[in-house]
């Protein structure tokens, strides 16, 4: 029996490896900078120092932690860090496993950092699962390594888009509390561009045709 109960541990134990590997091999196809390492309670203390010119993110730890569940890769995407855990597993995939993650996830800064779980199949997730990363405080990606990198580029750019929306409201609303193109400009002089652009030289051109839009829009 007790040679039985280490075969099957190892053959779990290389099954997990090898599923790592083949994640792995997903990222460095597109270059994504990503690096193998098992975070878990017993070595959180050894955890690596990571540092990036993009990013500037730094992964650091200086003693052991409980309930870190297993992210057993990590690496830097787009400003984002991402933190991944595998999971080779073939029958269905419960919200619980989300709660180790979201353990690591709250130890980083939320605006900037990614969880990713990676199974065999997406059919593998359940439908509790599937709601409770919908409504997680946390960036979390369920995936698989089939959609692995392109579910990845898409809630990257989700995210980047929804910071540009933020970004054009927030300077809307500042235009609306000052009014300082009313007090400054009439219609003619917006509508044919002049001092516009010199008011607004050091705002993003997206930005400034945004401004003038809007007030062209309000008249």
């Amino acid at each position: 029996p007790l040679k039985h109960t280490n075969k099957i541990t190892m053959n779990s134990y290389i099954r997990g490896n090898n599923f790592e590997i083949e994640t792995l091999r997903v990222f460095m196809s597109h270059d994504v900078e990503v690096y193998r390492i098992r975070i878990e309670s017993s070595s959180w203390a050894h955890l690596a120092k990571v540092s990036s010119q993009d990013t500037k993110h730094r992964i650091e730890s200086t003693s052991p932690r409980p309930g870190d569940g297993g992210v057993d890769l990590f690496g830097n995407y787009e400003g984002f860090l991402i933190l991944v855990q595998c999971k080779n597993r073939r029958r269905n995939i419960g919200p619980e496993i989300l709660r180790d993650l979201e353990g690591v996830l709250s130890r980083y800064h939320n605006d900037t950092t990614i969880g990713i779980l990676v199974v065999p199949f997406k059919e593998n997730y359940t439908a509790g699962t599937i709601r409770r990363a919908r409504t997680s405080r946390y960036n979390i990606i369920l995936t698989d390594v089939r959609d692995l990198y392109l579910d990845l580029v898409w809630f990257v750019e989700e995210r980047q888009i929804d910071d540009l929306v933020r970004f054009i409201e927030e300077r809307i609303r500042l235009v609306e509390e000052r009014s300082f193109l009313a007090l400054y400009y009439n219609y003619d002089d917006i509508k044919s561009g002049e001092s516009i652009m010199g008011t607004l030289s050091s705002a993003p051109n997206i930005e400034t045709w945004t401004y003038v839009h809007y007030i062209l829009q309000k008249k």
